[in-house]
């Protein structure tokens, strides 16, 4: 799932499981033009990068203004950050259990 571009999308209660991507963000890519988007409650289960290269085996957050509240990950697989690669250009991104 990629946001390019999005406001304030919330997720919610989403389970994410054995996605892949070729590069960044095998289950959700927030792209440098989004802000204010959310990630709650939400499980991430064995998504990965193939050939274990890139970022984010869950999540890449390039976007400005976001928000990881009480998310599961595991077993998540990526060369830099295998849960969540974090290279907001603007703002804050926020990541609380």
């Amino acid at each position: 799932m990629a946001w390019l571009g999005a406001n304030s999308i919330t997720i919610v209660n989403y389970t994410f499981t054995d996605n892949t991507a070729g590069y960044a963000g095998a289950a959700i890519y927030v792209g440098p033009l989004s802000e204010g988007c959310k990630v709650i409650n939400s499980t991430f289960t064995g998504n990965h990068i193939l050939g274990g290269t890139g970022w984010g085996g869950a999540i890449v957050w390039i976007g400005a203004n976001g928000t990881v509240i009480n998310s599961t990950f595991e077993r998540n697989i990526a060369g830099d950050g295998g849960a969540i690669y974090v290279a907001s250009i603007n703002g804050t991104t926020n990541i609380t259990h």
